[in-house]
Order: C-alpha cells, then sequence, then structure tokens
C-alpha cells in the first residue's frame, strides 16, 4: 500500500493494527505519512511522536516529522524537533537546513533564513523545488514581493502544482490583493484541485477578505472530499463562530474528529450565543463551566456590552493571572482593560501582540520589536505602524511626545501614509521601508502602539488636538472642488468599517438605514467611503433622491481625504478610518457607535479621548442603529438652523 500510494487503505490498515502492542517505528512512520500524503498531517502528529519515542536517532524519520509539523505551520515545535540532541545529525543535512531556514523565517529571522538558504544553495545539496519554497518564502516574510514573486514564478517552471508554492502564492495574493479577489483565488485552486491544504488555506483567505459565501462553499466542498477532521475543523468553526451560526457549530461539534489544535466547545456555543445577544444564555453556560481564562474573558465581555462595568472590571483585572505565559490571552486581557479605561495595566500587556498569533499581522516586514518596554529617552529610536490605517493615525498623536525625549527618530509607516505622514511631521524621517543596517542600529524598535505606556497612561493624558496637516494646495484644490457643489452645508459621509467579518459587520450601517440623515435638506453629502460600491451610490439617487458625491480617487488617497475632510464642516461616520482622519485634522465628527465599540472609543459618554473634535452616538441595545440615528437627526437640524460654518463661507481664489 505504501509503494502503491494507497494511503487512505494504509490508514485503515494500520487502525486495525494493535500497533502499541507492536513497538515498532516503521509502522508508527508509515501512519504519518500517510496523514502527510493526503494533506492532514497533524492527523498523523501522535504517530511520529510514537515513531520518534520508538527509534530518536533515526534522522530521516526525525526530518519526516518535521515536514509534517512544517505543513501544519508549526514552526516553534519543528525547530525545537530539530535543535533537540537527537537531531544534531538531521540538523546537519541539507533537508534539516533547509527546515531551520523556514522555521528562522516564520519566527522572525527572515534575513537570517535568506543567508541560511543561500548557504544551501552554493552547496548544491538540496532540490531546486525546495530551495524555490524557502527562498520564495523568505523575499514573502521580508516585505519584497517582486522578488517573492520572481522566486515562485521559478519554482513553477519546475513544478507548476507544488501545494506549498500555491500556498506561499495565496499568501502573495493576501499581501498584494487583484481587484478580484475571489476570482484569484479560484484560478490557484483549479492547479491543484484535490489539495485539502490549499481548499483550506483559500476558504481562510476568502472569509478574511470578507467573501464568507465563497469561503463557505469551498469548506463544504472540503468537508465532502476530506471529512472534517483536523486543522480543517478548526477553519470551518472559526467561520460559524465569527458568524455566530450556533446550529451549524453544534452539527459540526457532532460530525467532526480530532479538532486541531484541541477545540472547547462549549466556550464556542458561548461566543456564538454572545455574538447572537443571548446574553443570559451565555452567562450561565459559562458560569457552568470552570473558572479559567476563556470564561473569565467571555463573562467579561458580556458584563461590559451590558453595562454592568463594575462586575467587568472585576473580572478584567484578574485575566492577567489567568492568562499566564500564554501572549494570545495576555493581548486579549490588554483590550479588555484598555477598553475599561485602566490605560496603564492594559499598555504592559499589549506588548504581548508581538508574541502572538497576529505578530506577522501587525509587524513589517524585516522588522521587530526591540527592548519595546524600555524608556525611549535619549536613544536611538525607530517606530513602525502596525494593524489598521485608522489605529496608526490615531497612534501617530504620540509622535511629537516621542521626538522630544528620543535623541533620533525613524518611522516607518505604510506607503498609502507616506506623503500625509512626511507633511504632518517635516522634522521626522518618514520612510515605507528601511535598511538593514539602519534597523539593526537602532537602541529601540517600537510599534506605534507601544509608546502609549509612555506617554498616555490614562485616557486623560490625550491632549486631544489636531496633529494632521496638509499642503496649501491641497487646501485650496479641494476648497475649490466643494464650492462648485450646490448651496449648503458640505458633510462627509462613512458608513461600513473594515477589519474581521464578525468586527466590520458590527460596526457598519446598510447605506439606506442612514436615509432620515440624508434626507436633510440643506446637505451636500460627500463620500469618505474607502472601497464603496458605486452602484449602491446610484441606487440611492435613483431610488431615493439622494446624491452623495464622490470624488475620484480620494478615499483611497490619504493626504487627499485628509485635505477633502478639513475642508468639510462635518462628518458622520461609523467607527472608521474617516472618523480617525477627522479627529487627526480637527474638522467635527459624529461618530455612530455599535453597543460593543472598539476599546479606543471608551464604554460610555459621548466623548473619545484621542480626538476634542469627535462625538460619539452609541447604540443603547445591539444591532439597534435608531437611537443613534434618531439622536443624529435631530442635532443635524439644530446644526443646519446655526450661522454657516467657515468653510461654507469660503470663496474661490
Amino acid at each position: 500500500m505504501f509503494e502503491a500510494g494507497e494511503w487512505r487503505q494504509l490508514i485503515v490498515a494500520l487502525d486495525e493494527t494493535e500497533l502499541d502492542q507492536k513497538n515498532d517505528p516503521e509502522l508508527w512512520f508509515l501512519l504519518g505519512k500517510a496523514h502527510r500524503e493526503l494533506g492532514q498531517a497533524e492527523l498523523g502528529f501522535d504517530a511520529f511522536a510514537k515513531a520518534l519515542q520508538l527509534d530518536p536517532v533515526s534522522p530521516l524519520l526525525r526530518l519526516e516529522a518535521v515536514e509534517a509539523l512544517l505543513s501544519c505551520n508549526e514552526w516553534a515545535l519543528a525547530r525545537q524537533l530539530l535543535q533537540q540532541p537527537a537531531g544534531a545529525i538531521a540538523a546537519q543535512l541539507p533537508l534539516g537546513r533547509w527546515a531551520l531556514a523556514r522555521c528562522a523565517s516564520r519566527l522572525g529571522e527572515p534575513n537570517q533564513a535568506e543567508s541560511q538558504l543561500m548557504g544551501l544553495q552554493a552547496d548544491g545539496g538540496l532540490d531546486l523545488e525546495r530551495l524555490g519554497v524557502g527562498l520564495s518564502e523568505c523575499n514573502l516574510l521580508l516585505g519584497d514581493l517582486d522578488r517573492a514573486r520572481f522566486c515562485l514564478d521559478r519554482l513553477f517552471e519546475l513544478a507548476p502544482h507544488h501545494v506549498d508554492g500555491l500556498l506561499l502564492e495565496v499568501e502573495l495574493l493576501r499581501a498584494k490583493p487583484s481587484v478580484d479577489f475571489a476570482g484569484s483565488v479560484d484560478a490557484l485552486l483549479s492547479r491543484s484541485p484535490g489539495s485539502r491544504r490549499l481548499q483550506l488555506a483559500c476558504a481562510e483567505a476568502l472569509f478574511d477578505w470578507k467573501e464568507p459565501d465563497q469561503a463557505d462553499d469551498l469548506f463544504q466542498a472540503a468537508i465532502r472530499q476530506h471529512g472534517l477532521a483536523g486543522r480543517l475543523v478548526n477553519g470551518y468553526v472559526r467561520m460559524l463562530v465569527s458568524t455566530y451560526r450556533l446550529d451549524a457549530l453544534k452539527q459540526a461539534k457532532q460530525q467532526c474528529n480530532a479538532p486541531y489544535p484541541p477545540l472547547q466547545f462549549e466556550i464556542l456555543e458561548a461566543k456564538c450565543l454572545i455574538g447572537l445577544n443571548r446574553w443570559a444564555e451565555a452567562i450561565a453556560a459559562l458560569q457552568a463551566l470552570p473558572m479559567q481564562f476563556s470564561t473569565a474573558y467571555l463573562l467579561c465581555q458580556i458584563y461590559r456590552h451590558s453595562g454592568q462595568f463594575d462586575q467587568s472590571l472585576a473580572l478584567a483585572l484578574q485575566l492577567p493571572q489567568l492568562a499566564g505565559l500564554n501572549p494570545d490571552r495576555g493581548y486579549d486581557a490588554a483590550m479588555e482593560l484598555l477598553a475599561l479605561g485602566q490605560w496603564q495595566l492594559g499598555w504592559s500587556l499589549y506588548e504581548n501582540r508581538f508574541f502572538g498569533a497576529s505578530k506577522r499581522f501587525i509587524t513589517p516586514a524585516g522588522v521587530e520589536p526591540r527592548m519595546s518596554q524600555e524608556l525611549p529617552h535619549a536613544q536611538q529610536v525607530i517606530v513602525f505602524s502596525e494593524q489598521g490605517i485608522g489605529d496608526s493615525i490615531m497612534m501617530a498623536s504620540m509622535l511629537p511626545d516621542l521626538q522630544a525625549v528620543a535623541a533620533d527618530l525613524t518611522v516607518l509607516v505604510q506607503p498609502r501614509l507616506m506623503s500625509l505622514f512626511v507633511h504632518s511631521f517635516p522634522d521626522l524621517r518618514i520612510c515605507s521601508s528601511i535598511d538593514e543596517s539602519i534597523f539593526r542600529s537602532a537602541d529601540r524598535c517600537y510599534g506605534l502602539g507601544s509608546l502609549g505606556q509612555f506617554f498616555r497612561p490614562k485616557p486623560e493624558h490625550c491632549p486631544g488636538t489636531p496633529f494632521l496637516a496638509v499642503p496649501d494646495q491641497e487646501t485650496l484644490r479641494w476648497r475649490q472642488q466643494l464650492q462648485r457643489l450646490p448651496p449648503g452645508r458640505r458633510v462627509g459621509v462613512a458608513w461600513f468599517g473594515g477589519g474581521l467579518v464578525e468586527t466590520a459587520q458590527h460596526r457598519s450601517i446598510p447605506l439606506t438605514q442612514l436615509l432620515p440623515l440624508l434626507q436633510v435638506e440643506g446637505v451636500n453629502w460627500v463620500n469618505l467611503q474607502y472601497n464603496h460600491d458605486p452602484t449602491e451610490l446610484d441606487q440611492l439617487a435613483r431610488e431615493h433622491g439622494v446624491q452623495i458625491h464622490h470624488f475620484e480617487g480620494v478615499t483611497a488617497d490619504l493626504q487627499a481625504t485628509a485635505a477633502l475632510t478639513a475642508q468639510l464642516d462635518l462628518v458622520i461616520t461609523v467607527q472608521q478610518t474617516a472618523a480617525h482622519i477627522a479627529g487627526a485634522i480637527g474638522t467635527p465628527a459624529w461618530v455612530l457607535l455599535p453597543r460593543s465599540a472598539e476599546w479606543r472609543y471608551g464604554m460610555q459618554g459621548s466623548q473619545m479621548p484621542w480626538y476634542n473634535s469627535v462625538e460619539l452616538f452609541r447604540q443603547s441595545s445591539p444591532g439597534d442603529w435608531n437611537v443613534p440615528i434618531k439622536a443624529i437627526q435631530s442635532r443635524l437640524g439644530a446644526w443646519l438652523a446655526e450661522p454657516a460654518s467657515q468653510n461654507e463661507g469660503q470663496q474661490l481664489s
């Protein structure tokens, strides 16, 4: 069966054999190998572990186990297996050196990995396909997408359907998405339609890029083909929990086999209940479980969302101890404490984001925090923007504080922020990429969010004053553009937010639900919505007689967006980047918030610590936008009755 590649039959035959009684490492090896060949290596981890217990010195067995771990992204475990004394021989072989290089790439050392791979290339002891995978991967993680593309193309010339290459293609697509993301994913799937690993990666990518229907279809196809087991369970369940599909989750619980990593379905069901606002049921379910981090964390969220802040805070203060050394739990604890206004303690735990699962999504390629909890005073400092554009703008309010105490400062930002930040902070060194020698010469390297522990220990330490600026020519250009609109106030509008599917769903409002505002007379509405659907604006005008003026390219160009926002009389938006730009530029903004708002907006009140010009309008109950919309409608009428703003009175130069 092994020689013929009859992997499923081999697994059945071995499962019917009492392997524990035979003490034969080769039989355990065959079981692990069969699972790996089927793209479900995680189901064979125990088999490889048993084989290594029986034969710990076999380098070939150890390398097979390492490759199984690599195929499931278990980089730290793979490295550990090679760094054990029994792995010394395996680690010196070309395949072992290649595996260690891949682990280095994924564990924050891509420059070191590239050097190791180039050494392997010079030695000529490694097959070209694996070399292509390693070089593509490290260039992707270094942020050199063009070189990663080149390496992948060379790999596909050798092996057009190489699954590891196709998985890297998915990552490259996520880093540099095409206009038709779903179509690009379908094209990838057609190149290896039977690959379970590729199906899982593509389904997760589709879901993260807000294509939930296509993701669901792909998950269902993969489950029909391969069964609901291992990592496929976890990917599918993550989608179900994120979309609060409680019945489907319960069905998956009955049908699944060996989730990897193991899942606690009682906690996942409680998460669904919270998302469905069935809080009493969620509390009852959680209180029936032993008190542990996940239980306390979810109860803390329920109490916070329901306005029981004392109970929420009491639990939040227990979270750091319950989190132990787990960085992902430490980060979750930080979010709760920050949301409850306990910033000083929250910031100290916030650093966990650089050690958990989200690290590679918030840290620029080739850069990592260095002594990020040590004071920056009189030091050579590098700061990098992280997470979303809105977060980066908000946290940039601390750059002047840092500049006042650091000996030297370099700020690394996303390319979209370059022109806006260069003009707003003319005395700072702003860049969108950084030379390795400059990075290595710095004494400290911080994420923008790490500055909070030094300069914003409490909400009242936020000055709230504007800190972004735009060039005079941009100001004039947008003043002239807006003067061409009909008479009336100029109000920017944005109605849906980004982020993960579940958070975007909570913070977004259907455009037609804003009609009580949009139909108010005397307002020129201006689009500030990034990635809007033009047909939605056409339909609004056709069916409701409401025109939202759109200026081509403005929402993609952040400096143009800031200059336009500065010339508006008011911005009305959900919680998203438009709110941050308005607050940072000093334009009045009214922000509609869900009941469970992001931590930066606080839990109650109409003021946002970070911006004086922002006023908050909160839901009184989850999912009900009527209260904030009616409050803004009332305010809008009173505001329109006031004398015209300075912006409206400006004339063309």
